[in-house]
Formats: C-alpha cells, structure tokens, sequence
C-alpha cells in the first residue's frame, strides 16, 4: 500500500547541522530551482517502513530532487522521511539552519551533478567548486535512498579535519605570539623572555592575553579567544593544550630546558591532543620556536599521554606536517 506524503510548502527557516551543509546558497526564486511552488508529492512505500524507515526512489535524481525542495521549504518531516529514524544526527531536531541551507540551495542552483562513484554508489556534488554532499545515495532492493550512517561517518570525518586544520593554525598563531611578546621587557623584571602561561595575572602581563581598555594600542599578542580556551583554561577547537618547558634529545640542540633562572628564554613549545579522540579529532600536535608543528595519533588513551610528555620530543612517534596541509584555506 502506498501513501502520498505532502512536502509541507513554508517560509525559508533552516538549520543544517555543522557537517551536513558546510556549503552554501542564496535564497533564490523557485522557478530557479526547476520546481513549481505547488505542493510536490512523495511515494512511499509503507508496506516497507518497519523494515526501512526511509524513502527510495527508482532513480537517485528524484530522490535529490527532494531533497533541494525538502531543504528549501525546511520541512522536517520531509527531511526525516529521505534520511531516515537518524536524521537528527545529520540535522539538529529544532530546524535547519538558513544561512547553510541558503548556500546549498544556491550552489545546487549555480551546478549540480551526480558522481557515479561505482554501479551502486552516487555522491552529490554542487557549485562552481563541487562540494559534495556528505551522505552517499546508494541503490538497495527498495531503489535509490541516502545511507545515512556512511554520511554520519562522512560529517564526524569533515567536521575533525576542519578541527585539525584550525588547531595547526591556532599552535602557528601561538608561535608568533611568543615570538611578539619576547620583543620587549613585558613583566618588568629586567629579561626579555618568553610567556611561560596563557592568561596573564590580574593587573599583570605575564602572559600572551592580558584585558586592556577600549581603544586602548596595549593588546595582547593573543586575542581573548584563544586564552578563554587555551592552555590555562581548557578546551579550544575541540582540543586541549599544554605549554611545555623544556625538548628532549630529539630536538634540534637536544635536550635542555627553556626556563633559566625562572625565566623562559630558551624555547616554547606546545602540545595539542583531542578533548574527545575520534570525535573532537585524531592526531595530536606539537609545535616550538623553530615553527615546524608534528602530528601523532597518540589514540584513545591520547588524554593520559599527552599528561606526562614533558617536553618538546619529535621522536619516530611524531611526524612532521607538511606545510601546505597547515593551510586554513584548504577548509
């Protein structure tokens, strides 16, 4: 038995989760989408729905079809009906976020095409760039339908490499930082040093973020962001860091310690692991003053290890990044 589920028309309210519409699009007219403004009708099979509580179509064009309209009218229930009983890890349940379904709708819009990854497998890619939709269409005995678990996998995927790419960015911007606060006597005490501490003291600058007064040429090397979730405080970007004071023997110079006589003036270094491995990010990160940062899956247990590395120590554990992979562009 088949019945017809109304696609309900409404205004443009969205909200697509981090991963599922990373992209973009305009609001544009509907007769630039290719559809009448009329309701549209969806077959599904109900005979099916205990088995495979989702949507298939007999070709993966329709089924993108309703997708571009159930994105564009922000109908959950349409959106439930294509993804099946897990769209909310796909989709936060209180709607679709405009901004990322606008962008999506206008980069369909600009291009769209279907990739035959094999005989089975299409993957949906939009605009002039070719972003691709992170969940896979794939072909079933009920037809052609989203898989929607391999699209979880693909966002959790995206969402750590975006992750990592900020946090390589975040130890280079923490590098310069070091580099501009030890351009002067900053705490007064007659050394020119490194900052041994994020969030400097009340009234003080012994750190690489210290409040200053609007309008105020005093700033800081780092802004405010970084220090609320960074080394002293806890967790930025989805990761956690810790300053180190000293490098081991695989250190260029070897090993020796940054501190000298209570002031750091030898070296930096940071280490960054995953506040949640496998879901926050992977690799952890190390950086110091020489500025090449190292990437290590130090795994599950990364939290505990990262606690008692003592130093800067690029070791065969740790592999150098190469530089073109520390780009934030490559977002």
């Amino acid at each position: 038995m088949k019945k017809t589920t109304y696609i309900n028309s409404q205004k443009f309210r969205s909200s697509i989760h981090a991963g599922f519409v990373a992209l973009s699009l305009a609001i544009i007219p509907w007769g630039n989408l290719g559809f009448a403004q009329e309701n549209v009708e969806m077959e599904v099979d109900l005979a099916n729905m205990e088995e495979s509580p989702q949507a298939h179509f007999g070709a993966p064009e329709e089924l993108v079809n309703h997708l571009v309209i159930a994105v564009a009218r922000a109908d959950k229930e349409a959106l439930e009906i294509l993804f099946g009983d897990k769209w909310t890890d796909l989709i936060p349940s209180d709607g679709l976020d405009p901004e990322a379904a606008d962008k999506f709708l206008s980069a369909w819009a600009m291009s769209n095409t279907l990739i035959p990854e094999d005989q089975t497998t299409r993957t949906l890619a939009v605009g002039a760039n070719g972003w691709t939709f992170p969940v896979p269409i794939v072909l079933t005995e009920e037809g052609w339908g989203f898989d929607t678990d391999a699209g979880i996998d693909e966002v959790r995927s995206r969402q750590i490499g975006r992750n990592e790419l900020s946090v390589m960015q975040a130890l280079l911007a923490y590098r310069d930082a070091q580099f501009e606060y030890s351009s002067m006597d900053r705490d007064g005490d007659g050394v020119v040093e490194y900052a041994q501490k994020v969030l400097s003291s009340p009234g003080a600058k012994d750190g690489l973020y210290w409040e200053t007064e609007e309008g105020s040429d005093d700033l800081s090397p780092l802004g405010p962001l970084f220090a609320e979730g960074g080394p002293d405080e806890g967790t930025y970007l989805g990761y956690r860091y810790r300053i180190l004071t000293s490098q081991g023997e695989s250190a260029d110079g070897g090993a020796q310690d940054y501190v000298v006589d209570g002031n750091m003036t030898g070296g930096f270094a940071l280490i960054a692991w995953p506040a949640e491995y496998d879901v926050t990010g992977v690799k952890s990160f190390i950086i110091n003053q020489e500025g090449t940062i190292y990437e290590s899956d130090l795994g599950p247990d990364g939290e505990a290890i990262a606690g008692e590395i003592g130093g800067f120590n690029p070791d065969e554990s740790w592999s150098p990044v190469p530089v073109a992979f520390t780009d934030i562009d490559a977002l």
